[in-house]
């Protein structure tokens, strides 16, 4: 398993999947990120295969960094998007956010 608390963020873009966020080139804006998870409120984005794991890590990561608060959101399936309400919970408040996809 791959440790998400050691990949750098510089190698990695976070975009905005709602496709609203354009500059007037068309290119997508990269959202700001910062270097540790100290201070975040994080996103965790389920699809639900493996509840059990997505609560590990979230508690591995509650362990290992001071999160101000974790927003889970459980998608009604695995072919579809957060639920409107659920993705503006983490548009308005997350820093940081994790998608859980696979079986």
């Amino acid at each position: 398993m791959i440790d998400p608390v050691q990949v750098k963020p510089e190698h990695f873009t976070a975009l905005d999947p709602s496709c609203g966020a354009f500059d007037e080139t068309h290119n997508r804006q990269s959202a700001a990120h910062q270097v540790g998870l100290d201070g975040s409120v994080l996103a965790v984005v389920d699809n639900g295969f493996n509840p059990a794991f997505a609560k590990r890590l979230i508690e591995r990561l509650q362990a290992r960094f001071k999160l101000t608060d974790v927003i889970y959101v459980l998608k009604d399936n695995v072919s579809v998007p957060p639920r409107a309400p659920d993705w503006e919970r983490i548009k308005a408040r997350a820093t940081a956010g994790i998608a859980l996809y696979g079986g």
